[in-house]
């Protein structure tokens, strides 16, 4: 059996959090939080996948898409998503919400700087730095060219 468990790997992520002064919450299968950047505030998710031995992270941008402007949500995140290293933006197609996500592979590993530092940092920049982009979709802009843009 591992050393960790999805509960111990949820009281780790909380403990990491609360040392780095940031307030969280959990339901039991992840920890809630909010990051303010320059372009917007995002909630925060963290979830611990025990049988991966992995963390995901999502923000979810301050924003949804209307369904006639899912479609050019879509083709702007794709375009985006094809430059990206590291995550990728996730669109609901059925509500309109779009998320970031960063995953760090922990192979057995404590919750502490190393592991958390990227993939928090890459994550909510990531979102930061998209979100006007994102907010010129919503008033009509072209995608491909907002993308371009935003690259």
């Amino acid at each position: 059996m591992s050393a960790h468990d999805e509960a111990s790997r949820l009281a780790e992520l909380r403990a990491w959090l609360a040392a780095k002064g940031i307030e969280s919450d959990d339901d039991g299968d992840r920890v809630m939080f909010a990051f303010t950047g320059e372009n917007g505030t995002y909630p925060g998710v963290l979830l611990a996948r025990e049988s991966q031995d992995e963390v995901v992270m999502y923000s979810v941008a301050p924003l949804a898409f209307p369904a006639e402007l899912r479609t050019a949500a879509a083709l702007f995140l794709t375009r985006v998503n094809y430059g990206l290293a590291q995550g990728n933006f996730e669109l609901d197609l059925d509500d309109g919400e779009v998320r970031y996500k960063t995953i760090a592979a922990l192979h057995g590993a404590d919750i502490d700087d190393t592991v958390m530092g990227p993939l928090v940092l890459v994550n909510l920049s990531t979102m930061d730095r998209y979100v006007p982009a994102l907010f010129e979709l919503l008033t009509g802009a072209d995608p491909h060219e907002t993308a371009r843009a935003a690259g």
